[in-house]
Parts: C-alpha cells; structure tokens; sequence
C-alpha cells in the first residue's frame, strides 16, 4: 500500500482564486507560499475528483489530508468545516 503522507486541499473558494482570498482574508504569508513572485508554485489546485484520479494514475492509495498554518482564526475555522 502506497501512502501520500503529506497532502494539503483547500475549500473550492480558496482554490478558486487564492490570490484574492489571500488578499481578503490577510493570508499574506501563505499567498506568498503558493503563489510565489519567482518560480512556480508546488501547490497543485486538484479538486477531489482531479486528485482521487491523480493518485490512481501514480498508484497511490491513500492520502493523509493535512490543514494548514493560517496566520487568522476565521481561515483555521474555515478549512477545519471544509475538512469535516
């Protein structure tokens, strides 16, 4: 069995154009992250569909869905829902 040990999804509103929920919701530190000014970006915006197929194409199993280290409250609340 094949683990991704390390995944982070987002609420389709994040996804959707992180730029401006950066902006919105002051995730400045994050924006910067995923949405670097030089460089790509590791972050992939797969919605479920996307990734459940994704990790079948690479033999993956199982997937260990990760939250992240929002600088504001309302964001934590906002992906701990999304992730229930």
């Amino acid at each position: 069995m094949i683990v991704d040990a390390h995944t982070h999804r987002y609420p389709d509103e994040v996804i959707q154009d992180p730029e401006t929920y950066a902006n919105q919701a002051k995730e400045f530190h994050w924006l910067g992250l995923v949405m670097p000014e030089q460089g790509a970006s590791l972050q992939g915006w797969a919605n479920r569909r996307q990734m459940l197929a994704d990790m079948d194409n690479a033999g993956v199993d199982k997937a260990v869905l990760l939250g992240w280290y929002w600088e504001n409250p309302d964001s934590c609340i906002l992906h701990n829902d999304w992730h229930a």
